[in-house]
């Protein structure tokens, strides 16, 4: 379902993670196009740290709430984990977004998609089919998204 969902957007890298509990995210998912991935960093989910604590990932931080999103043009310079000296730029990628995945209104998981050139906004009409798509990863089952299943 990652490479579905970097087609979609035209991301060069996306991650899909699972909420463990209402404190922990783990990775599930990783795709990164052709071109894009280096051999000594972050190709594969061992290379990011196995667990992430929920409060690093944007949409727990002040007034964003679980059934948002964050885009940030330019990424670059923010942290891959918390405490990690690694940065955004140094997987070459320029913008990021930040998407919660819920069912029934409870977070199951999210989706952290990249791009190399830095964007000036992403479509947010293409939510439904990207989450519908992580769901469906997370939870084993078929994408719910007509449009998904064409």
């Amino acid at each position: 379902m990652p490479a579905r969902i970097g087609t979609r957007l035209g991301a060069q890298r996306v991650d899909v993670f699972a909420a463990v509990d209402r404190r922990v995210a783990r990775l599930h998912r990783r795709w990164i196009a052709l071109g894009h991935g280096s051999a000594a960093f972050g190709t594969s989910p061992g290379d990011l740290a196995p667990t992430l604590p929920l409060w690093w990932f944007p949409w727990s931080l002040g007034n964003i709430r679980p059934e948002e999103y964050v885009f940030v043009r330019n990424a670059g310079p923010l942290p891959l984990e918390p405490g990690g000296g690694a940065r955004i730029a140094d997987l070459g990628m320029s913008s990021a977004l930040h998407l919660p995945v819920t069912t029934g209104g409870v977070l199951i998981g999210a989706v952290c998609a990249y791009w190399a050139e830095e964007r000036s906004s992403w479509t947010s009409s293409d939510r439904s089919d990207v989450c519908g798509w992580a769901a469906a990863s997370l939870t084993g089952s078929a994408p719910e998204s007509t449009a998904a299943s064409a």
